[in-house]
């Protein structure tokens, strides 16, 4: 319903802009017409004083619409889920989905290898969740499992110091290992736009790339590292 809105919006902007050109063009005719006596340079003063005066007073009419407009986090939550779906659809993800309790909107984006990453937005909260679960299947636990003590430990420090260093949250990681979610929360305010957004969603995708790599010579499962683009750390 809000992508309608937004289309409609779009069309109005698109006839008024039309209209105030075609005026425009209408003036210029009579003008034209009745100072056909003139002589020709002041003629071509004239259209280009027009031409001039309708180029400014189109984005005069595009700025006062730009300001009228409010910023995504003070839109409703069902315009926000429109949005954030439509950067990820244009991003080459596809879009599943994920209905819970306790959240305005949830679903799942998943990329072209498949990776899955849920967004949401919970109840009363002016956040945005992004959560990327890493499985492992019971023969792949029993392998860490199997792993001498010291070589456990050093593998989950190693899978926690590469966490933090990616600036993503965890949960999970714990012996015996069975599902680390990879989590990033962003908060909904002027500073939200699309590139924040989806190099966020880059972020949390890289992090899940990592810890395949960290555990694939334990689970022995191939892990597919296609580059991704380079996340901006901050700090």
């Amino acid at each position: 319903m809000e992508r309608v809105r937004d289309i409609l919006k779009s069309i109005s902007t698109q006839i008024i802009v039309g209209t105030i050109v075609s005026v425009v063009v209408t003036v210029v005719a009579g003008v034209w017409a009745g100072l056909s006596r003139l002589d020709g340079l002041y003629i071509f003063l004239i259209v280009i004083g027009v031409l001039c005066l309708s180029v400014v007073m189109v984005n005069q009419l595009d700025g006062f619409i730009q300001r009228r407009k409010k910023p995504l986090f003070e839109q409703s939550s069902s315009h926000i889920d429109s949005t954030l779906r439509d950067w990820l659809y244009r991003g080459s993800f596809s879009v599943m989905e994920n209905t819970q309790e306790g959240f305005e909107f949830a679903f799942v984006a998943r990329d072209r290898q498949g990776r899955p990453v849920f967004v949401s937005k919970p109840n009363d909260r002016d956040e945005i969740l992004l959560e990327s679960p890493f499985k492992l299947r019971p023969n792949e636990t029993e392998n860490v499992q199997k792993l001498e003590p010291e070589e456990k430990r050093r593998l989950v420090s190693e899978l926690r110091i590469s966490l933090a260093r990616h600036q993503v949250q965890y949960r999970g990681l714990d012996l015996p290992i069975k599902r680390i979610d990879i989590v990033d929360i962003l908060v909904l305010d002027e500073s939200f736009t699309r590139d924040v957004f989806m190099s966020r969603v880059d972020r949390v995708r890289y992090a899940f790339v990592m810890v395949g790599e960290l555990l694939s010579p334990v689970l022995e499962r191939k892990v597919e590292a296609e580059k991704l683009p380079k996340v901006k750390m901050e700090g």
